[in-house]
């Protein structure tokens, strides 16, 4: 098999088509094809004047087929083409020729089109759009005639261009439709000086889909034509302005090789600009680099601000300062100069000059316009090393900059770190409350607030979750939105399987299913799962989920954090698995991950005792309820006491106790546990009370103290949070053991009113006592129906107590 060239092969059949002539040589069509066939050899020579010479010959077959046949519409067409190309030029001839092909055949789009191009080409605009006119009414899905059209708008400046270019795309793939399409998609996104908000631009790029639509168009151009650098350029451009950074990077490189051989310096540039642009973004500094110092002469203001950044990202940070130096005298506007000053008083901290950041920063801030990153960073300048009234005056700056959409999310977050540090965690809530009244529309606004009470003010875990709720809604594809969520939901307790639309396992197994490569969500899910595991055995509900789902989804997190070396994942998921091990009666298992986890974290101390302290649980759940001897529960309390600052340590202990029968010794572990805890005292608050319940309500003497005690402790709790329905629970069985039926009944009232989960069951079941004491039939059956309506798991002990009293 021998392999050919195109230009071969038209050679071929020319003498082809001259031996058929040969044999026939009056017949027309074989003259038109040779004409043709000579005009393509013109199309793709190399040699300038042997094009010349080939479109002369096919001048020549196309003016005697027409002597043969004088009436036919497509000869006179061919030969109008010809005429007008740019190796005859005879464009008079051409006008003529294609007049003749229309007075030939009346309803010829062909040629009224071509009529058209060539008065544009001629700079006659009205003729051109009166041909492309009475083309579009012959034949209105003719695709050339619309680019004709769309090319005249081009030419006046019609605001109607860009759509004149996609409805072409829509009829159909054609080079110069799909090519003036993208090139005006193009245009009207980088244009700085177009007004982004109006309607007419929000109606062809975002309403359109005007990006996306172009990039498929300019792909369909770069498949046909191989050799366009300005094809590739577009078609990388918009790539980058889909996120789509890989493909773009091979865009223009296919551009950069195509100008690398030829002699167009200013392309070539510019595409080496861009081509080193996306190779950053895509984590290749070295690379881009390279390509930046191949940019020949290097003085491109954006340019040399593009070589500073890589080198930085390079971790080449005295080079990349000597080139934002060198940006710095290229930079022509005060908005440049303070972009500049910015990045290199960012620089300089990393350096750890700080007195020359905060010098940098500065005279970035008094340029006008002050770059408002600079700003930024000079706010958190002064938060990092606690100078608040550095970070007051900076926020002054950017409050004048508050109305701007584009930074109200870090001003809101700046605003509220400065109350925060100060302790003022109230205020802080509200700064950012204040920025979502001002942009509800904001997905990370409302994320910002989850996450902030998330951290900082726990006790609003539900206004948290619905913070987090809205964020979703408005941008469920944004990973933190839904992180933010489930992560608020776990805090709130939202794990109830009864509540299928508040529920910390749907939505972290949403994330997981999203993106299933981040580890953060894995753990998310693996929590929310062994919490719900544990509500559902505390409630006495079937759960879709057991202990073993949970050690394979802890095992995975463990790996997946070990691979991706998130160091501050991996003791927790240590810590889970050795969880969710003993909740299986694991205990070997347990004691060598334990030991495995040891000799891996060897030199730190802090990870060492919690892993004594885990092994300490993992002996003590071995033992059950068989009695420890005084040596082991010494050893218990020495490794307790290594870890005094940990109040799960002392709560442990003091269950540890409570197991034994040492109550008093376990009241002094949930008193020192109060004492080490800084904020949550909820919980041992809590367990307190629940002890002293239990020893008050049980034969134990001295039940006046502990009377006192459950009701100090339950007091103490509702101070911190008013609607604890534990608590309140605890506080109402008190009441109702002391016969004190108004105290208990409003306690257990308050639970109905704020509970949703299964201290709701164990307040109805007081309060039926309370009511069937006082023989109040109608609260009594108000009860039941509530017990029914939300499928009480408790209702048949309920039914039960009220059948006993009948």
């Amino acid at each position: 098999m021998v392999a050919m060239e195109k230009i071969q092969v038209l050679s071929l059949g020319a003498k082809c088509y001259g031996r058929a002539l040969s044999l026939k040589p009056e017949c027309e069509s074989l003259w038109h094809d040779l004409g043709v066939n000579y005009y393509r050899q013109a199309q793709h020579s190399s040699l300038h004047d042997e094009s010349v010479q080939l479109a002369d010959k096919a001048m020549k077959c196309l003016q005697k087929a027409i002597t043969i046949e004088t009436c036919n519409h497509q000869l006179w067409n061919a030969l109008g083409v010809i005429a007008a190309s740019t190796y005859v030029k005879k464009f008079k001839l051409a006008q003529h020729a294609f007049i003749k092909s229309i007075n030939s055949e009346n309803n010829n789009v062909t040629a009224w089109t071509n009529l058209g191009a060539l008065y544009l080409s001629q700079h006659q605009i009205e003729l051109a759009h009166k041909a492309f006119k009475v083309a579009q009414s012959l034949e209105p899905s003719y695709v050339a005639c619309w680019i004709g059209q769309a090319l005249v708008a081009e030419h006046i400046g019609s605001d109607e261009t860009m759509d004149l270019f996609r409805h072409t795309t829509e009829l159909g793939t054609h080079l110069e439709g799909s090519l003036g399409y993208a090139q005006w998609v193009c245009h009207t996104i980088f244009d700085r000086q177009l007004d982004k908000t109006s309607e007419l631009y929000k109606y062809n790029i975002l309403q359109m889909g005007a990006v996306t639509s172009a990039a498929v168009s300019i792909a369909k151009y770069t498949d046909r034509k191989h050799d366009n650098p300005t094809a590739y350029n577009i078609h990388g451009l918009l790539l980058e302005q889909e996120s789509l950074h890989k493909h773009a990077v091979q865009t223009f490189e296919r551009a950069v090789h195509i100008l690398k051989q030829s002699d167009n310096k200013s392309h070539l540039n510019m595409a080496l600009s861009n081509y080193a642009r996306l190779l950053c973004m895509v984590g290749r500094y070295e690379d881009a680099v390279t390509q930046y110092q191949t940019i020949s002469p290097l003085t491109d203001f954006h340019d040399v601000c593009g070589l500073a950044l890589a080198l930085y990202k390079n971790n080449k940070l005295k080079e990349s300062y000597q080139a934002y130096e060198q940006a710095l005298q290229l930079a022509s506007t005060a908005a440049d100069k303070s972009t500049v000053l910015a990045a290199m008083g960012m620089l300089s901290y990393k350096f750890k000059d700080v007195d020359r950041a905060k010098t940098l920063l500065f005279k970035c801030s008094q340029l006008s316009p002050p770059c408002t990153e600079g700003i930024l960073a000079l706010c958190s300048l002064g938060l990092r090393h606690g100078d608040f009234k550095l970070a007051s005056a900076a926020l002054l700056e950017l409050i004048k900059q508050e109305n701007n959409d584009q930074f109200c999310i870090e001003i809101s977050f700046m605003t509220a770190c400065l109350y925060a540090l100060q302790g003022s965690y109230n205020t802080a809530r509200n700064q950012i409350l204040k920025a979502i009244h001002k942009y509800p529309w904001r997905a990370k606004l409302w994320q910002q607030a989850s996450k902030f009470m998330i951290q900082f003010m726990p006790k609003k875990a539900k206004s948290a979750a619905k913070c987090g709720r809205i964020a979703t809604e408005q941008d469920f594809t944004v990973t933190k939105n839904g992180i933010s969520l489930s992560l608020a939901q776990l805090a709130a307790g939202q794990h109830d399987p009864r509540d299928s639309n508040n529920n910390c396992v749907k939505t972290a197994a949403k994330m997981v299913h999203l993106y299933p490569g981040e580890v953060n969500n894995w753990a998310l899910l693996s929590a929310s799962c062994y919490a719900n595991e544990r509500s559902c055995k505390a409630l006495k509900l079937k759960s879709n989920i057991d202990n073993n789902l949970n050690i394979k989804l802890t095992q995975y997190v463990l790996q997946q954090a070990h691979e991706a070396k998130v160091q501050r994942l991996q003791p927790w998921a240590t810590n889970q698995m050795i969880d969710s091990l003993l909740q299986c009666r694991q205990y070997k298992e347990a004691q060598m991950l334990i030991q495995s986890a040891k000799s891996q974290w060897s030199s730190n101390a802090q990870i060492q005792s919690q892993l004594d302290l885990m092994n300490t649980k993992v002996v003590v759940c071995q033992k059950g309820n068989s009695a420890l001897s005084e040596s082991e529960l010494e050893i218990l309390r020495n490794k307790v006491v290594k870890v005094a600052t940990s109040t799960y340590a002392w709560q442990m202990l003091a269950e540890v106790y409570v197991s034994q029968g040492m109550t008093v010794a376990a009241e002094t572990c949930y008193r020192q546990s109060l004492q080490v805890a800084k904020s949550a005292k909820s919980v041992p608050l809590i367990r307190l009370a629940y002890l002293a319940l239990t020893m008050s309500s049980g034969s134990h003497g001295n039940k006046e103290k502990w009377n006192v005690l459950c009701q100090e402790a339950t007091t103490e709790a509702l101070k911190l949070d008013p609607q604890c329905t534990a608590a309140l629970l605890i506080q109402g069985i008190l009441h109702t053991i002391a016969q004190n039926q108004r105290q208990s009944k409003r306690c257990l009232q308050q639970v109905l009113s704020h509970s949703s989960d299964y201290s709701l069951t164990l307040a109805r079941f007081y309060l039926m006592k309370i009511y069937l004491d006082k023989k109040d039939h109608d609260a009594v059956q108000e009860l039941l129906d509530a017990a029914k309506v939300c499928s009480d798991p408790g209702q048949e002990l309920v039914y039960k107590l009220v059948e006993s009293a009948r």
